[in-house]
């Protein structure tokens, strides 16, 4: 048996449902404004943060800065001041980006720098020769300069008034494009001196980046919307049908 409803009892269910529907829409601004908030507010901290340096637990130095957070698609329509450092860091994600999906990224600018190392122990000296080498965790090398000849009752000295190696090292992590493999995280490191030689990278992602649950295209997000709200929407579909023959 079909429920009849008068036309004044519809109106108040439609004003009731505009209701809940106007306070869900007004909450929801409220809290993308608040997230934005903070979004921007972190962005400001992280543009004028200075590099901080302490040591670990272990001894060894550590450098931290906070980092930028924004989408680079918005970088003119803020109309932010950057540094040069700043700018070359965002330029390289964007170039990354035309071909792989960045995830987080780093630039580092750094140096193999020696100030005043003296080696005053020579392993080996001729007549024409003197060899000196060192091998610790901080330096290894093994120099020798040939065709000088050693002063009397002195001891051969290695001295490095000035070593400097400059350095740009860019870090980025990104999806593969391999969808059989379930776009695997990617991870690389480049230099911009080629006497900075990497041997061995190893790097960790948190479980929950998921290309398809954080970046899904368009077919995956109607398959995701379709998944979530199937069943309601085959309800919403029956209730639409009753109503019109409850209508009529």
């Amino acid at each position: 048996m079909a429920i009849q409803l008068d036309s004044k009892t519809v109106m108040i269910l439609v004003l009731l449902l505009l209701l809940v529907g106007g306070g869900f829409y007004h909450f929801h601004q409220i809290d993308k404004h608040k997230t934005q908030h903070s979004l921007d507010e972190k962005l400001q901290r992280a543009l004028t943060d200075t590099l901080q340096t302490y040591k670990n637990e272990k001894g060894q130095w550590v450098n931290e800065k906070l980092t930028l957070q924004l989408d680079i698609k918005d970088l003119k329509d803020k109309n932010l001041t950057l540094t040069q450092s700043q700018k070359d860091l965002l330029d390289a994600v964007k170039k990354v980006n035309k071909e792989n999906q960045v995830i987080t990224a780093a630039l580092i600018e750094m140096s193999v720098k020696i100030d005043g190392l003296v080696n005053h122990k020579p392993v080996e000296v001729t007549d024409s020769t003197v060899r000196f080498t060192e091998n610790t965790d901080s330096i290894s090398y093994n120099i020798v300069v040939s065709n000088v000849k050693a002063l009397d009752f002195k001891v051969p000295k290695l001295e490095f008034r000035k070593f400097d190696l400059p350095n740009k090292q860019f870090i980025e992590f990104h999806w593969k494009d391999d969808r059989k493999e379930g776009y695997p995280i990617s991870f690389s490191v480049t230099n911009s001196n080629p006497y900075y030689k990497v041997y061995d990278i190893n790097s960790y992602a948190i479980e929950e980046l998921d290309k398809v649950a954080i970046k899904p295209n368009f077919w995956q997000k109607i398959g995701k919307f379709g998944k979530s709200t199937g069943g309601k929407i085959v309800l919403l579909g029956v209730g639409f049908v009753a109503g019109a023959i409850i209508a009529k």
